[in-house]
């Protein structure tokens, strides 16, 4: 029978699914299992340091979880040939894309072909996005250790990663707020990824109608998430609200009391 006390009892039940963020309550998200992974990365083989390398050895162990591995590598002046890069991963199954370098655009000279080269509305489908962090900066200890962070905070717990999206849109480390992009192209932007390695849902971002539009700026591609998404719908894997992470005493600090989504303390390689 239908009374007011029930339909009381249904009202309470349901708003203790809600979740505050922030001043507003969000209706909590359920999406299908990611059941498929795809790769979409960015090289850039600096001649002057084996740092592009260091990070293909970061990436390598993981290759055999993704269906679809396709990696851009670019190439010009100061670069090793496209050569060296595929021999580096000879025994996988590639798609490459290759292209002239752009210094004043970095990784959105090819990020519009990675994302077409996967482009798909399917439910049960994720793609990471990662690139060769720290081949600028070789003499930073800071940079890699953001760059082993981002690797192990993506790749090392994919039930971890799973998990994030089946709430969220996209998830990766050192999510940040606000306006903290210097891409004048991209004003609204909610959050980044500072570093730029991150997953997406495939039914979340390639059933918008603009998903093709990347910021033409050096930091279009960290932009990238941010124009579509809310804060409340990424999942952040580790080291959220970081300070700047190119110095080192944000790393002594970090080190002692950050852990993974999952719970696992960072270990520096």
């Amino acid at each position: 029978m239908f009374t007011p006390q029930v339909l009381v009892k249904k009202v309470i039940h349901r708003a203790r699914r809600f979740v505050r963020r922030g001043s507003r309550l969000i209706w909590p998200r359920r999406y299908p299992d990611i059941q498929r992974l795809n790769l979409i990365y960015y090289a850039a083989p600096l001649e002057g340091n084996d740092l592009w390398r260091v990070n293909l050895d970061r990436l390598r162990p993981h290759l055999h979880h993704f269906s679809r591995r396709v990696v851009a590598v670019v190439q010009g002046a100061g670069l090793a040939p496209f050569s060296d890069v595929r021999k580096e991963l000879a025994s996988w199954d590639i798609e490459w894309v290759v292209g002239t370098n752009d210094a004043s655009l970095g990784e959105v000279t090819l990020f519009p072909e990675l994302l077409a080269r996967i482009a798909s509305t399917e439910a049960d489908v994720a793609t990471f996005y990662g690139h060769t962090k720290g081949v600028s900066r070789p003499k930073n200890p800071a940079v890699a250790l953001w760059r082993d962070a981002m690797y192990q905070a993506c790749l090392d717990d994919l039930d971890a990663v799973k998990v994030a999206l089946r709430g969220h849109s996209c998830a990766g480390p050192f999510k940040q707020f606000g306006g903290k992009v210097d891409c004048p192209e991209a004003p609204t932007i909610h959050f980044h990824f500072a570093g730029t390695f991150f997953w997406f849902r495939h039914d979340q971002l390639f059933t918008r109608h603009d998903w093709r539009r990347v910021p033409r700026c050096r930091f279009g591609v960290e932009a990238y998430l941010g124009q579509f998404f809310r804060e409340d719908e990424a999942a952040c894997l580790y080291g959220e609200d970081a300070g700047c992470l190119y110095q080192m005493a944000e790393w002594e600090k970090m080190l002692s009391r950050w852990k993974t989504r999952a719970g696992r303390t960072f270990q520096p390689l």
